[in-house]
């Protein structure tokens, strides 16, 4: 899911990735995210340049630190919250047994209604 460029509406692209990988599918799948679209009328989810420093999944929950390259609103890329947000909202749609998804950048969590704070509820 990315944002349109020329509406704003979140919008579905279709990817195949492998069933088994070296790093395994949910790291591809965070991966490929922050690749950012295929269609070029869709918003990267973050600024170009940002990455995974550490994805590890316990229980039901998701550990994603990303890179403070994502801090940094540059290109045409979506707005920091609304990243986030469907940031969560994909891996959540594209794996039933993860429920929770966590993301950190510089070892502090960042939430949805503010930058930096408290997990999501």
């Amino acid at each position: 899911m990315f944002e349109s460029l020329d509406n704003g509406k979140v919008c579905m692209e279709s990817r195949y990735l492998p069933l088994k990988t070296v790093q395994g599918r949910v790291n591809m799948y965070v991966d490929e995210l922050l690749l950012g679209p295929e269609t070029d009328r869709f918003r990267p989810l973050f600024s170009a340049g940002t990455r995974t420093v550490s994805c590890f999944k316990r229980g039901g929950t998701l550990y994603v630190e990303l890179s403070d390259t994502l801090l940094t609103e540059a290109g045409e890329a979506s707005a920091i919250k609304t990243g986030i947000e469907l940031f969560r909202k994909n891996i959540l749609h594209n794996f039933e047994n993860i429920h929770t998804v966590e993301v950190f950048v510089g070892g502090r969590p960042v939430y949805e209604g503010s930058l930096f704070g408290q997990k999501k509820r």
